[in-house]
């Protein structure tokens, strides 16, 4: 009954899930086979593993632009329209999308930084999150460190984050609040 019962569930499972997935789940079956204490701790991991590189691959930045390349809806006076013009291309806006995490967050600051290193006469950095729907601990650290790097560049750059989850602006107070 067991074995016709697994073999069945592992057979139809194959149809609905992808084949990474699937493959993990027969390795995780065969884990539990031998020990279960095992395989449950194996499986999970397998599933931890599994979400990290799938959930890294679709986060980060999604799009990068100048500000003369890039205008808000707002209508301007021409005075700073010609201001916006002049000094456009100082300032960056990075746009980023989805779930932030400890590897994400790493590969976001790394993207920014080296876009500063490659054009040094950007001054401000615009980091859009509208798009972000949770930061986590270690990718709030990850970025309070980057602005706190920006603060102390030759020539100083401003970091201006905006669309922020509440987790991101409460750390940012308190980074703030501190100094």
């Amino acid at each position: 009954l067991g074995v016709d019962f697994l073999s069945g569930s592992l057979l139809e499972s194959r149809a609905r899930v992808a084949p990474v997935e699937w493959r993990a789940v027969v390795c995780t079956a065969l884990m539990t086979y031998f020990n279960v204490l095992i395989g449950i701790v194996f499986g999970c991991m397998l599933t931890m593993a599994l979400f990290v590189v799938e959930y890294a691959g679709i986060t980060g930045i999604v799009n990068q632009k100048s500000i003369v390349e890039v205008r808000s809806l707002l209508k301007r006076p021409q005075r700073q329209v010609e201001v916006l013009d002049m000094y456009g291309t100082e300032v960056t806006v990075f746009w980023c999308s989805g779930y932030i995490f400890f590897g994400t967050a790493t590969g976001i600051v790394e993207e920014v930084e080296a876009h500063l290193d490659a054009n040094d006469k950007i001054r401000d950095v615009v980091i859009d999150f509208e798009a972000v729907p949770a930061v986590d601990a270690s990718g709030v650290h990850a970025l309070t460190e980057f602005a706190s790097r920006c603060a102390t560049r030759k020539p100083r750059v401003e970091v201006c984050f905006c669309g922020l989850v509440r987790r991101l602006h409460g750390a940012l107070e308190n980074m703030i609040s501190v100094k």
